[in-house]
């Protein structure tokens, strides 16, 4: 780093932000010569056109830690930190959440063992924290800040946040009293050791969550600074396989979000159908069904048994070499008056493999008027031309003039 091209970061510019005038007016107060300021403002302006965001302490020092990986010299880069500083509203509204969920009148239990009514998701959540334990212990004895960073971070955020709090809305919305009373214990668990975790990176936020969970003993420390840091002998849940389990229907969630995502299925719940190749991953999907139903937003999840065939109309990922996703794409209820529903449907040609996929504005009613088994091609009528496009020829691929409110795209490749 150099003064004279004026990439020099005050943390404290960094913790309370600062405006590209501001880093300007530094400058001047500099002991820099003329041309060298000037050099500098450039280095500024080009970095920070639109000055240092305001970051906060603890997501500074995090980052930190998370750079020691590159030795002495770090190559700062504000945007990471302000990454952390998201991590650390993350991290709030989780809480937040959790609090919420755990209820006024609840009292975790004198320790955190499990009681065994816990049920297959809080089990695996559990093991993931012994992990993150076991790398943060390591961690730490090695002194290898990046590792436990690394850790916690992906603990509370891929883990807990992404895919455990989903889990549980369902569970506190319609659950039995054993299931809550175990997904509370479990998720108090995750918070008071995730937070021990998080503490000497971020002391800040992670003292304002701890006092707002409730004690599991009148006599508990009464600060996060002086409760003993997280033991990987007290924390050994780890089951090797439950978690390859749940890692299989997280590889179907996320093929389902991927065909989500290419035909346009955002606000409608697909009915989601797959097609296992053994025994054991169908009773792995069977068992995880209705975490994949709340993780990809499906409005049905079956597993089809040997030799049985999915629906027609269904578009197709691969999630594993085990597991083959088949979405349904004809919603049912979509195109039927409801201006926020944006449907999806194909068609394939036996002669072009062209695919035609239909969007409705919010001022179009009805779905596609047909589609022809001989070009793909399927038509829709707008509110202003009720019979619909003239039609389309299987030999020029022209079709007539559309509705200005209906939105047409054309995908696909010849064989």
């Amino acid at each position: 780093m150099s003064k004279s091209l004026g990439n020099v970061i005050d943390p404290l510019d960094v913790i309370s932000g600062i405006t590209l005038e501001g880093l300007h007016a530094q400058l001047l107060e500099s002991n820099l010569e003329p041309a060298e300021v000037e050099r500098a403002k450039q280095g500024q302006k080009s970095d920070y056109p639109a000055g240092i965001p305001e970051c906060g302490t603890d997501a500074l020092r995090f980052a930190l830690c998370a750079y020691t990986s590159q030795g002495r010299d770090i190559n700062l880069d504000v945007n990471r930190i302000l990454g952390y500083r998201h991590f650390c509203n993350k991290l709030w509204n989780a809480t937040k959440f959790a609090v919420r969920g755990l209820g006024a009148e609840f009292q975790p239990p004198p320790g955190p063992e499990p009681s065994g009514a816990e049920s297959l998701i809080d089990r695996w959540i559990l093991s993931r924290l012994s992990l993150a334990v076991e790398l943060s212990d390591a961690g730490f004895r090695a002194y290898d800040f990046p590792a436990v960073t690394t850790a916690v971070y992906n603990f509370w955020l891929y883990e807990l946040c992404d895919v455990y709090l989903e889990c549980l809305k369902p569970v506190f919305a319609e659950g039995g009293a054993a299931a809550v009373t175990a997904a509370r214990c479990t998720l108090y668990t995750c918070l008071d050791v995730g937070l021990r975790l998080l503490s000497p990176f971020m002391p800040f936020v992670s003292e304002e969550l701890f006092q707002r969970l409730p004690r599991r003993a009148p006599h508990a420390p009464p600060s996060i600074c002086v409760t003993p840091y997280p033991s990987p002998e007290q924390f050994c849940w780890r089951d090797w396989g439950l978690e390859g389990t749940v890692e299989f229907s997280l590889g179907i969630v996320r093929a389902v979000r991927s065909l989500r995502a290419d035909y346009n299925l955002t606000r409608t719940r697909a009915d989601c159908f797959l097609q296992c190749l053994d025994s054991g991953a169908a009773d792995a999907a069977s068992r995880c069904s209705a975490y994949i139903r709340s993780l990809s937003s499906s409005g049905l999840v079956r597993v089809l048994g040997p030799g049985e065939a999915p629906p027609a109309g269904c578009a197709v990922a691969v999630a594993s070499d085990k597991c083959t996703v088949h979405l349904l794409l004809k919603v049912r209820g979509a195109g039927e008056g409801d201006p926020g529903v944006r449907a999806a449907s194909t068609g394939l040609s036996p002669l072009g493999g062209w695919r035609l996929a239909w969007g409705l504005d919010p001022g179009v009613r009805g779905g596609p008027a047909g589609c022809s088994p001989l070009d793909g091609w399927s038509q829709q009528a707008g509110p202003r031309r009720p019979g619909g496009p003239a039609g389309c020829s299987p030999l020029d691929n022209q079709s007539s003039e559309w509705d200005p409110g209906v939105r047409v795209a054309l995908q696909g490749a010849l064989p």
